[in-house]
């Protein structure tokens, strides 16, 4: 074999080690194993750090390892990560490269989840100025750095601003991908959200209705998060007042959800809460009892009773005890609660 042939074996047998560490973070990522996909990613890394000093599998490599930091609540770490990528880039491909934009968007979402609002806003600024620029001012890409700006601005209580970019994402979504696709459905759900923020609750009601409607024909009427954005349809109902369009929509979110993941799952809470409030708030307290007793069993299995939701679920549960002369029985839940919270603050210090 020729020295140049050997060192062809050499860089095929880099490559493929390479890729081998990213498609088995990749694996284990979709496993659900963030911590373990970050240790064979950081494998990845050190095995990239041997290319040429500005190959770009190191950058690839690293920024994949930031993302995954950021997903494990490392903010710090993740910031540090992807600021080394930013550095690299800034040397080597400059500002039109794509990768540069790609990192600069996941910058910003570090600095965001770490409530550095002002610092996010002019990453996002930074990349939507980009994005337009290498993609054209109609790209998703460009959507979804407004979407992030609006919740930015929504944080801030810039309520205009925010409003303002997340129609324009609906708009460009909806002209690029299409009325019924997935991603129209997350935009829609945020816009409603925002109107909910503000207790414009006919503005959100469309918006969530046809959300679902989108989600339900993407994954089925039996899906887990299908029944969820249902829950959140449901919700908008009971705020309108509309209790009569609201109770079967609880009640189907939570037959899904209890076939699909168990009656005694924690994600089964939220619609068991919900039909008690729906019922207590109508004076349907024999109705509103039993959901109430499941909520407050799962929850306090999930969470104790000290817990400030477990908390409020008490509150409401002993008043609707109350209104049914069971004052006795709403005391003992009270003291239970009471001594839990007690034993978790621990004895106070003597002085």
């Amino acid at each position: 074999m020729t020295v140049a042939g050997a060192a062809q074996v050499y860089d095929e047998w880099q490559q493929i080690t390479w890729e081998f560490y990213l498609n088995l973070a990749e694996a284990v990522f979709q496993l659900g194993d963030l911590s373990q996909a970050a240790e064979v990613l950081e494998k990845g890394a050190e095995h990239a750090r041997g290319f040429a000093p500005n190959d770009p599998r190191l950058t690839k490599t690293l920024n994949r390892l930031g993302v995954l930091h950021y997903y494990l609540g490392h903010f710090e770490k993740a910031e540090t990560i992807l600021g080394r990528v930013q550095a690299i880039l800034e040397k080597t491909a400059g500002p039109e490269n794509p990768e540069w934009a790609a990192v600069l968007f996941n910058l910003a979402g570090v600095a965001r989840a770490q409530g550095k609002y002002p610092e996010a806003a002019r990453l996002y600024a930074q990349v939507f100025g980009i994005w337009v620029q290498m993609l054209g001012p109609e790209h998703p890409d460009v959507a979804l750095c407004l979407e992030n700006m609006a919740e930015i601005y929504l944080w801030e209580h810039r309520l205009m601003e925010a409003l303002f970019e997340l129609q324009t994402a609906l708009e460009i979504k909806e002209k690029a991908l299409g009325p019924e696709d997935w991603s129209v459905a997350v935009t829609l759900e945020k816009l409603a959200y925002f109107y909910l923020s503000q207790e414009r609750y006919h503005e959100a009601e469309p918006l969530c209705r046809r959300a679902h409607e989108i989600k339900k024909k993407v994954l089925g009427q039996e899906d887990p998060v299908v029944a969820k954005s249902l829950h959140k349809l449901a919700g908008v109902y009971a705020a309108l007042g509309k209790s009569g369009q609201a109770e079967p929509l609880y009640r189907r979110s939570l037959s899904v959800l209890e076939k699909v993941l168990g009656p005694g799952h924690p994600d089964v809470v939220g619609s068991l809460y919900a039909l008690a409030q729906l019922y207590r708030t109508q004076g349907r307290f024999a109705d509103a009892e039993p959901f109430f007793q499941r909520a407050l069993a799962i929850w306090e299995k999930s969470l104790g009773l000290a817990h400030p939701a477990v908390a409020r679920c008490v509150q409401d549960y002993s008043g609707v005890l109350r209104a049914q002369y069971r004052g006795a029985e709403a005391d003992e839940l009270e003291a239970r609660a009471k001594s839990a919270h007690l034993g978790q603050a621990g004895p106070k210090r003597r002085t």
